[in-house]
Order: structure tokens, then C-alpha cells, then sequence
């Protein structure tokens, strides 16, 4: 009965943050010490941090402070996450007036010193990765009428995407403190080797909460603050920088003893292309165009399918080669080879996209085998872009199967661009496809 009450809790406690998954900052969970009651948030009493840019390299220092505003002594769960591929340097506590340093092990170790130090009423801190870079940090005791706080830093290599790079710092706490925050402040020192273009935030324009100041071409500094506040959303800042020609970099680093995750070496490599091209020095494209219709596509879906092959049909350049493959329990094909990108191919092109609607099942196998069978040439960029909403349903089922067998029919070193529509997606096979 005792482990029925727990499993119960614990998905109580795990609702809670489901209930919450598109939460930004950490919460502490708390209850009684050695109690079965339902974990509670309590107030985030202060929440600050320093941010470094170099070009797309993102330093993130966070200095948070949370109260138990409890009369009872009480043992804390601290949940936060991290933005995707961002990895933790330091995370460092205060609790009943002693700073401890927490260390990152693996859940099931973690867990059982956690369980082990609690019977002992020793201050336990122990930092667990719980997949999709979301962690836990579990602390106890905690004395009544007490702060704790958490310093983190974490860095994180930046995503460019078409010419903008974006950073996102996790600052939302809608329904993750009882009580507003006494104080938020941001700092964030951005530079880069060449100049800021543009340098904006799409979530905080300038305000009386928000200055975004030019202190040179290549630096930037951004301030936001404010007080008994209850911030609604992620503060998002986007920046593009003059790209001339095309950039690399590379970063190196070779771990030490305290990181605890090896000897090898390894390196970060990176590739931006220039702001414009010149039509000379483009490289002509073969390319496919590949879209489920089978009947899960019907609806929203099958709109959103028809946007995206007209939009990648706007793309298409003179010198360029395409067609369209769309595939339910059959395949069809725009036409039975790759064409010339001439204005009346593309136009008959869309209307045969605009034609489209959604019947049979999902025949992925076969959808590819036509694909790669297109006369796709030596000297041009090959590419099969995929858009699909689900798992294979007629023909071959096995996901690897699918894969080896794609891999070996490509013979002209095709790209595979594969896109998931809706949330039932098959990411191991979309994800397969991209390495094949």
C-alpha cells in the first residue's frame, strides 16, 4: 500500500510538471521532510543573470533565490531546464546559511545516495539529467522561514538559421510561484569579430523594463529588469551579423578531471554562408519533392503540406531541376522524371499540388524508392526533401529495413531533408533518414 501512495505521488508531482512542460525557469517543489504529501511550489523571491555572447558561443550565469515561506522543515526538489544542447558548468546552492556544490551523476546512483543521505538528515544535493535537458536537483532539510538559492552557469552553442542567430533565456514562472518576484534582472554583453546587422528583441522591444544599447558596431548591451513581477514569457533576442564571405570557426576543448566525462578531446565546428550570392556562383540543384497524403494528413495538415511544397517551389532557381513524389497506400509522381525549373513546369507543378488530397495508407518504402530513382545528376547538389506525418503503414514496416534499404538505392550522394507534420511523427526514422 505504502508503494501504491508513492507511485500515486509521484505522478501527482510529475502532472504538475506536465501540466507545466512548456515552463522556462526552475521551481523549487517542496514538502515536509519524510512526509507522503503532494509537492508544492514555493516563491521564487529573486531571479537574476548575466549573459555572455561571442558570435554564436552564449555564457549563462543564474542567480536565484527561492523561499520556504513554510513553518515546517522541508525536503525541496529543484526542477529546471536548459535550452537544447546547453551544458552545465557549475551549479553551486546556499542552504541554512552553508554553499554546496552539486555534481552531476547518473539518475540511479543519484538516486539511491539521495535516499540513503535523507534517513541521515545530512544536507544531501545531488544533480540528475533527466532527458531533454531538463534536470533535478534534491535538497532536504530545509529549515522553515528560509532562502535558498541556486547559482547555474551553463553554455550553449547558438543555432544559425537564415542568417539570424537566436537566444533564448528561460524566464517565464507563470504558475511556478505562489507569489510575484520581488526582482528579475537580465544583463546581456553580446560581441561579435565582424558587425551586428540587426540586434533585436522580438519578445522585450525598448521600454522602461528594457534597454538595448549600441556600444560599438561589434558590441552590444541589453538590460531588463523589473520588481513584483511575474514574468509571462522567455526574454528572445535575435541577431544578425554582416556576413561578407563565408565564415568558420572551430572551438576546442580537452576535458579535465573535474568534468568528469572522459579524457578525448573533441572540437565544434561551425560553417556560415555569406549575406548575398552572386547568381554565378550558385550551384544548380536536382531536387525532389516528397509529400505523405495518405488519409492521417486530411485536414490542417494537408494545408500546411500544400504551403510548404508551394513555398519550396518559389525557391526553385533557373538552372535548377525538381519534382514532385506524393505517396499514401500508392505512389505518384508530378512526372515520371526530374524537369527542367521552366516558368511552365512550375506552374503546372502547383496545380498539381493544389490538386492534392489525402487517401490510403502510408507507404514510405515505396515513396522513397521512387524518389532516389530519379535521374540525379553528378555535377549538382542533390537533395530529396521528405515531409511526412506518421509511421509506415503499407509496404515495409521495419524502420531499419526502410533505412538500409534507402541508403542503398542512393547513388548520387542525395541529400535527405526529412520534415515531421503533427505530433505522431516517427522521429527515429526521421531522424535515420537524415544519416542515411
Amino acid at each position: 500500500m505504502r508503494r501504491l501512495m508513492r507511485i500515486i505521488l509521484a505522478a501527482i508531482f510529475w502532472a504538475l510538471l506536465a501540466q507545466q512542460s512548456a515552463f522556462a525557469t526552475g521551481a523549487l517543489f517542496v514538502r515536509p521532510l519524510r512526509s507522503n504529501q503532494t509537492y508544492q511550489t514555493i516563491w521564487i523571491k529573486t531571479y537574476d543573470a548575466s549573459v555572455t555572447i561571442q558570435d554564436q558561443i552564449a555564457v549563462t550565469h543564474v542567480d536565484q533565490i527561492c523561499f520556504n515561506e513554510t513553518n515546517d522543515i522541508v525536503e525541496a526538489t529543484y526542477i529546471f531546464p536548459l535550452p537544447e544542447g546547453a551544458v552545465i558548468t557549475e551549479l553551486v546552492y546556499w542552504l541554512n546559511g552553508q554553499r554546496f556544490v552539486a555534481s552531476i551523476r547518473e539518475r540511479q546512483a543519484a538516486q539511491q545516495a539521495y535516499d540513503q543521505r535523507i534517513r541521515q538528515l545530512i544536507d544531501p544535493a545531488l544533480l540528475q539529467y533527466l532527458g531533454d535537458n531538463l534536470f533535478k536537483l534534491n535538497i532536504a532539510p530545509i529549515n522553515p522561514k528560509t532562502d535558498v538559492r541556486f547559482e547555474i552557469t551553463y553554455a550553449e552553442l547558438l543555432a544559425y538559421e537564415f542568417g539570424n542567430v537566436d537566444y533564448r533565456f528561460f524566464l517565464r514562472t507563470t504558475g511556478l510561484s505562489p507569489r510575484p518576484l520581488q526582482r528579475v534582472t537580465l544583463n546581456i554583453a553580446a560581441a561579435t569579430a565582424k558587425e551586428f546587422k540587426s540586434f533585436t528583441s522580438p519578445s522585450h522591444a525598448n521600454s522602461t523594463g528594457t534597454q538595448i544599447t549600441q556600444v560599438t558596431p561589434s558590441q552590444y548591451e541589453v538590460i531588463f529588469g523589473d520588481e513584483n513581477f511575474t514574468p509571462d514569457r522567455d526574454f528572445l533576442l535575435r541577431i544578425e551579423t554582416k556576413r561578407e564571405s563565408v565564415d568558420m570557426n572551430v572551438i576546442t576543448y580537452t576535458p579535465v578531471a573535474a568534468d568528469s566525462f572522459g579524457v578525448d578531446s573533441f572540437y565544434a565546428l561551425w560553417i556560415t554562408p555569406p549575406d548575398t550570392i552572386e547568381a554565378g556562383e550558385t550551384l544548380a540543384r536536382d531536387l525532389v519533392f516528397t509529400a505523405d497524403v495518405s488519409s492521417s494528413m486530411e485536414g490542417e495538415r494537408l494545408v500546411e503540406l500544400k504551403s510548404a511544397l508551394n513555398s519550396f517551389l518559389d525557391h526553385l532557381n533557373p538552372a535548377d531541376r525538381f519534382n514532385l513524389v506524393t505517396f499514401g497506400t500508392n505512389v505518384v509522381k508530378f512526372q515520371p522524371d526530374l524537369v527542367p525549373a521552366e516558368a511552365a513546369a512550375i506552374a503546372a507543378a502547383r496545380a498539381f499540388v493544389n490538386g492534392l488530397s489525402a487517401l490510403g495508407l502510408t507507404n514510405i518504402d515505396g515513396a522513397l524508392q521512387a524518389s532516389l530513382q530519379q535521374s540525379f545528376r553528378d555535377a549538382t547538389s542533390n537533395n530529396l526533401i521528405f515531409l511526412t506525418d506518421g509511421y509506415p503503414t503499407w509496404g515495409e514496416l521495419n524502420v531499419n529495413a526502410i533505412v538500409d534499404s534507402a541508403a542503398a538505392r542512393n547513388q548520387h550522394n542525395v541529400r535527405i531533408f526529412p520534415f515531421g507534420i503533427g505530433e505522431d511523427v516517427s522521429k527515429p526514422l526521421l531522424i535515420a533518414l537524415a544519416r542515411a
